[in-house]
């Protein structure tokens, strides 16, 4: 579809579309006239979610999500049918008590089908359910009564959530309110009842949660309480069991000693080698003499009681772990005695030319002594070592069994604290509801009705309708791939066309009339017979006599095309033979009543099954009837001077099987002398393969398509058969043309 042909048709249907915007602008008008006129009234709620200036125990802000889920979890309360449960049940109970102040009509005919009794008993069982914050029980009778009457007076919660509009005001903690109805102050009573029924509903709710909430923090208060005492207990009794509060930090301490011990130890093992090895360098620096002098004068009683002296002192300094100062004193003065007693030793056995030797001497006197002082102790140091190594050991064994203790009083008392404060904010909680929600605006009566806003919703109904008629009209035209014109035609089967013909209207007379009957002659007409003027002059042109006419498919109107074209020759003078050799659908036999005795011609030699039995089968051939040798004998006139018709039956045979035996193509070579235009018909192409053979005994072969029908692509193929005859296709006759798609 192109977009120009829309556009066109569009210009050209443009009434229509005027037609139904003004209809539908008036009946909006008029609909919106007779509609009762409405009074509106607003009120607002404070949702206590995001005001600051409120009661709160929070202590972090909230986020954008948490504030939205709560926002969404409010307003689905505030839609519950508790709530428009208990506004019905107020309403309710008001209008009886004010004998239908509110909803008049309504109360009216609420007391027509129930009696006063009836009523009271109603009106005793909604305060006891309003007082209860109860909803009915349909599946009790009662409470189905209550129901009933609810609906009667058009307050029952889905009809309060119709007229009710609960919404939030956007960015903020406001809920709005709004209402419309007939009646000033029942717009004002709906609003601030509503309201009302769900700051008590939502307290007393609040206020049940809270109380359910303490009640159960405070007994697994108590229970994590006695839990934790006892857990307290038993790690009490494990430590004054011994000796020693922090095990901790007495294993930090023993590690700590062992560690400087180990120090002491490993610094002591490195001067024993050291003396060692200076000895050593000592002894064979003196000589062999020098030993044995030593050995001798070695045995003087007072160097060895010293050194014996300083041994013991020393392992006495160390086992004191180095801290005594009088024992260091008395260490340094043993040792200069040493030194003393040493020296006066070597002047004896060397005298004044052997200082050299004297001062060896005393380097390994010196350094026997240090080494004697060294080993005893490092033996000192590491019994030290092993036995801070002990109490160590005896520490981590005690730390191994109080350290299970001590995690569960730990757990049990993170528990505990966490429960505290559980507890305490169910009481804060408890006591700061029922000052979150609260009405901010109080519903006042309108003065006046709401405007009925008639032209404006005239004007957007006109428009909906006018853009609603062009969305039809362009889906009409986009989903219909009919070919509609000449131009269409050309372009979708590329065929040569030879003319179109105008659809005729439907309340035009039958065609002999509109052909010969001139008195009756009407100008709707006029178009169609001129396009078949054009049509004749075509034909006429070609020069030729035999004519077969075809179609793709069904319903493109060829038996129409035939006679039209027929009458338009007779019309000119010219003696026209129609043969209907369309022996699929013998329209034009039917049309003109055609004789059966005329129809030998085309009569069929009975056929049988000969030897049925033995399966074997032949066809015996038997000729009734003998084949009339005079073409004057099976040509039929009709109503129309200058029209014959040679008629068929209607049959399932080919041309070939029923013209076998016959010279058909002589038979034609007679009629031509006889009339100016033979037109024969055949089957649709789709279909049949008729028009294929049919095609061999005509000069020229017209195709009929109908201009309200779209190409398929069966019909494609028959386009490739009739392109594919090349010279004998005279073209095609493109019939059913609206007059307006000619000027689209």
């Amino acid at each position: 579809m192109e977009f120009t042909y829309f556009t066109k048709l569009l210009k050209r249907k443009w009434y229509l579309l005027a037609v139904t915007s003004v209809t539908a602008a008036s009946l909006t008008f008029g609909l919106l006239t007779l509609k009762p006129r409405q009074y509106y009234c607003k009120a607002q709620i404070s949702a206590g979610i995001t005001d600051n200036n409120r009661v709160s125990f929070e202590k972090s802000e909230l986020s954008w999500n948490e504030i939205n889920n709560r926002f969404t979890n409010f307003l689905e309360f505030l839609n519950s049918n508790e709530i428009y449960y208990m506004l019905g049940y107020r309403l309710m109970l008001l209008d009886i008590e004010t004998k239908g102040a509110y909803k008049t009509d309504e109360y009216m005919l609420l007391r027509k089908k129930y009696d006063q009794e009836s009523l009271e008993d109603v009106a005793t069982r909604m305060r006891v359910h309003y007082k209860a914050l109860k909803i009915p029980d349909l599946r009790n009778k009662e409470d189905a009564l209550i129901q009933e009457v609810l609906k009667a007076m058009y307050i029952d919660p889905d009809n309060l959530r119709n007229i009710l509009s609960v919404s939030r005001i956007p960015g903020s903690d406001y809920i709005k309110v709004e209402v419309k109805t007939k009646n000033p102050d029942l717009s004002c009573q709906l609003v601030n009842s509503y309201c009302e029924e769900a700051i008590r509903l939502h307290n007393e709710n609040e206020i049940k949660n809270a109380e359910k909430s303490v009640a159960f923090f405070k007994t697994l208060l108590t229970t994590k309480r006695a839990a934790f005492e006892k857990k307290l207990d038993s790690l009490a009794r494990v430590k004054a069991g011994s000796q020693v509060v922090n095990f901790g930090s007495e294993s930090e301490a023993q590690i700590g000693r062992i560690s400087e011990l180990e120090n002491l130890k490993n610094e002591t093992v490195r001067k024993i080698t050291g003396l060692r090895r200076a000895i050593a360098n000592i002894d064979v620096q003196l000589g062999e003499t020098e030993k044995k002098s030593k050995e001798n004068n070695l045995t003087n009683y007072t160097i060895l009681n010293l050194k014996n002296k300083i041994e013991h002192l020393n392992d006495r300094y160390i086992g004191s772990g180095f801290a005594n100062k009088a024992m260091a004193d008395t260490l340094a003065t043993l040792k200069l005695q040493l030194e003393k007693q040493i020296l006066l030793l070597g002047n004896e056995l060397y005298g004044d030319n052997k200082s050299a030797h004297k001062e060896l001497r005393t380097k390994k006197m010196d350094y026997e002594v240090e080494l004697a002082m060294a080993e005893a102790g490092l033996n000192t140091i590491e019994a030290t070592i092993v036995n801070n190594r002990g109490n160590l050991t005896k520490f981590v064994g005690n730390e191994a069994a109080l350290t299970p203790l001590e995690m569960a009083v730990n757990v049990s008392k993170e528990e505990y604290t966490r429960i505290v404060d559980k507890y305490n904010d169910a009481i804060n909680t408890a006591m700061k509801n029922g000052a979150l929600v609260r009405q901010i605006e109080i519903g006042q009566p309108a003065g006046q009705p709401e405007p009925a806003n008639r032209i404006m919703y005239s004007s957007v109904a006109a428009t909906a309708s006018l853009l609603l008629g062009m969305t039809v009209l362009f889906l009409v035209v986009y989903f219909d791939n009919s070919i509609k014109n000449p131009e269409n035609f050309i372009r979708k089967t590329g065929l040569p066309l030879l003319a179109f013909v105008y659809k005729v209207p439907a309340n035009s007379e039958n065609v002999d009339r509109m052909f010969f009957d001139t008195q009756d002659y009407v100008n709707k007409d006029v178009k169609h017979k001129e396009q078949l003027r054009n049509l004749r002059y075509e034909i006429e042109n070609s020069r030729q006599n035999i004519f077969l006419f075809t179609s793709p498919g069904k319903g493109n109107g060829k038996s129409f095309v035939i006679i039209s074209l027929a009458y338009s020759f007779i019309l000119n003078y010219k003696r026209v033979l129609i043969i209907d050799t369309n022996f699929k659908n013998n329209t034009l036999s039917v049309l003109y009543n055609a004789d059966s005795g005329n129809e030998n011609y085309f009569y069929q030699p009975q056929r049988k099954l000969l030897n049925e039995n033995n399966n074997v089968f032949s066809i015996e051939k038997r000729h009734h009837h003998t084949e009339s040798e005079n073409a004057d004998t099976i040509i039929q006139q009709t109503r129309v001077e200058g029209l014959d018709i040679l008629s068929c039956n209607k049959n399932d045979l080919s041309p070939s099987e029923i013209f076998h035996g016959k010279k058909f193509d002589s038979l034609l070579a007679t009629l031509r002398k006889k009339y100016d235009y033979i037109f024969m018909e055949g089957p649709c192409l789709n279909l049949y393969s008729d028009t294929k053979e049919l095609s061999s005994y005509a000069e020229k072969v017209i195709g009929v398509f109908a201009a309200n029908k779209p190409i398929s692509q069966i019909d494609k193929e028959s386009i490739k058969y009739l392109k594919s005859i090349g010279q004998k296709y005279l073209g095609s006759i493109l019939n059913k043309v609206e007059i307006d798609d000619l000027t689209i």
